[in-house]
């Protein structure tokens, strides 16, 4: 079967809008180790000093891009090349020998310097062959297209991005878009950079977000923390509970087709609470989200998590972690994945997108107390859903009332719009 492509799937999307939520942090910088590096360039050890001394010993993303822009000003290309490879192998032990072996050649320079110019000239693809077509052996195009990306004119359309193996992989898993990171030509990179530009500009994002985020995404799974851009959240406020709340539960409801979301107050220490119930009080899926509390699950398993824990692991992640204890799908499917958890997952979207702004807010319709019962907003019903009258094709929800599927949308304390969660044409 077919994947969707980049920009359509469920799985990668809301990696995305978790990136949002954290306030779209960059790639964390490598701590590195500047002795085996010195050892092998004697010659530059004033250079590599400099560099190590710099922003506390971490070596980042801006700061590469800033010493090789630097040094090229002065008509010096090789310690540019050199941070690239630093930041590239990161903690690998093979870095400083691999990068000599490449730099031992004698056309290496002058391949260096020829890609610099070219990307000058907006040529990305007389770039990349002076690297990897005809450059030195043993530079392939997971480091070439990393000096491509450092170097590169901030404007330039499209804009280099790096292809490693961590970014194919990534597109492998979430996209129908296959590149190889080892052989690929000038034109299968010119093509890559096409496609990363159009899933991009689909996901409202840059280019060089998008690979930051494959890259990154892909550490997390394959568990190489050095590339992560994990970062935890203290002092979380009830709107990002609320945000994050609702993200998790539409990414439960896309793999477990009969849970839906609303809102309660059950009381004996839990108040305020996101709650997935199945459609009937037989289903085998019972969780509150206590946005004032914990994360709890109560059916299939009694599992309890702190906010900080979903955050700092993720919405997606989490529900493919859970989904091998709970005996759910681990990835999305389209096709079986009910509209109402399309619903749910659009009001996340809007919830994300609000995370700022103090005077949104959602609710829904029906609030289940434990101590006042059911309480429906029926002035917002009538005002705004245009429910109809009998309600006969809204399944339950574990015994609340039909008008449990609306939520409302307020501004400034004042409802604006009521949302049927439930409506087919969603």
């Amino acid at each position: 079967m077919s994947k969707p492509e980049l920009w359509e799937n469920p799985a990668f999307v809301t990696r995305v809008d978790e990136w949002f939520l954290r306030g779209k942090p960059k790639q964390n910088p490598i701590d590195w180790n500047p002795n085996p590096w010195i050892e092998a360039f004697p010659e530059h050890a004033p250079f590599l000093k400099e560099l190590r001394l710099q922003s506390l010993g971490y070596l980042g993303r801006d700061l590469v891009r800033e010493t090789l822009l630097r040094y090229a000003d002065d008509g010096k290309y090789l310690e540019g090349f050199l941070a690239v490879m630093i930041w590239g192998y990161a903690d690998d032990a093979r870095g400083p020998f691999r990068t000599k072996r490449i730099l031992d050649q004698p056309r290496a320079i002058e391949s260096i310097t020829e890609a610099f110019h070219s990307l000058a000239q907006e040529d990305i693809s007389s770039a990349y062959n002076s690297l990897v077509t005809s450059g030195p052996d043993h530079l392939g195009p997971a480091f070439a297209t990393k000096y491509l990306y450092f170097a590169a004119p901030e404007e330039m359309n499209p804009q280099p991005v790096i292809l490693d193996s961590l970014v194919a992989q990534g597109l492998d898993l979430w996209s129908n878009y296959k590149v190889s990171s080892a052989s690929a030509s000038a034109k299968q990179y010119l093509n890559f950079l096409d496609y990363i530009a159009t899933s991009a500009e689909n996901l409202k994002i840059s280019s060089e977000e998008l690979e930051l985020l494959i890259f990154s995404e892909v550490a997390k799974l394959n568990g190489n923390q050095s590339w992560a851009n994990r970062q935890q959240i203290k002092d979380i406020t009830h709107a990002q509970r609320k945000a994050w709340g609702i993200l998790l539960a539409s990414e439960i409801m896309l793999r477990v087709p009969e849970a839906v979301l609303l809102q309660t107050q059950p009381g004996g220490g839990q108040y305020d609470c996101f709650s997935i119930r199945g459609k009937t009080n037989t289903g085998n899926l019972e969780a509150d989200f206590n946005l004032n509390g914990s994360i709890h699950f109560f059916k299939p398993v009694v599992q309890h998590y702190e906010w900080e824990e979903l955050i700092e692991r993720g919405a997606a992640s989490t529900c493919e972690m859970l989904a091998e204890s709970f005996g759910w799908d681990k990835h999305v499917s389209q096709i079986e994945s009910k509209t109402s958890a399309y619903a749910f997952r659009t009001l996340a979207k809007l919830a994300i997108q609000n995370i700022t702004n103090p005077d949104w807010d959602f609710n829904c319709i029906v609030i289940d107390s434990s101590v006042y019962g059911l309480t429906i907003n029926q002035e917002a019903l009538s005002k705004f859903s245009g429910l109809p009258s009998d309600l006969s094709d809204y399944p339950e929800i574990d015994g609340m009332p039909k008008e449990a599927w609306f939520w409302g949308l307020d501004v400034g304390g004042y409802l604006i719009d009521v949302i049927d969660m439930y409506a087919p044409d969603f």
